[in-house]
């Protein structure tokens, strides 16, 4: 992911050598200085939150910006849905009353970065 961030400023640079320059300075300068290979994607997951982690990067601002644009476009995670069908059930004497305050008190759980949403799907069923 991390050549993908980068290399989408090739048609910025036009030519392998401005590239290899480019990686000098972003991907390859953080590998170096966190010693690990994977040094560059860590930072580079990062800056899509912190901006400002590419501020030690030796580059003018225009690519800074650019690469800043290609970052959050490619490593930035994307949301995901999950669904889930469940059976509510109180034999109780509240019954109904129960399972209506159960699922208002799991959508108290929602928040902006965890929004949930609860359906009704079927009718309530009644013992006898």
């Amino acid at each position: 992911e991390t050549h993908s961030a980068s290399s989408g400023i090739n048609a910025e640079y036009g030519d392998n050598k401005q590239l290899e320059d480019l990686y000098k300075r972003t991907a390859w300068f953080f590998d170096k200085k966190y010693a690990t290979s994977g040094g560059s994607y860590e930072r580079f997951k990062e800056a899509a939150q912190k901006p400002e982690v590419l501020d030690e990067l030796d580059m003018d601002p225009h690519t800074k910006e650019y690469l800043l644009k290609e970052i959050k476009r490619k490593l930035t995670p994307q949301a995901v849905k999950v669904r889930a069908d469940v059976e509510v059930c109180c034999y109780a004497y509240e019954g109904i009353d129960a399972v209506k305050n159960a699922l208002r008190a799991g959508l108290a759980f929602s928040s902006e970065e965890v929004p949930l949403k609860i359906n009704l799907i079927a009718p309530p069923r009644t013992l006898r």
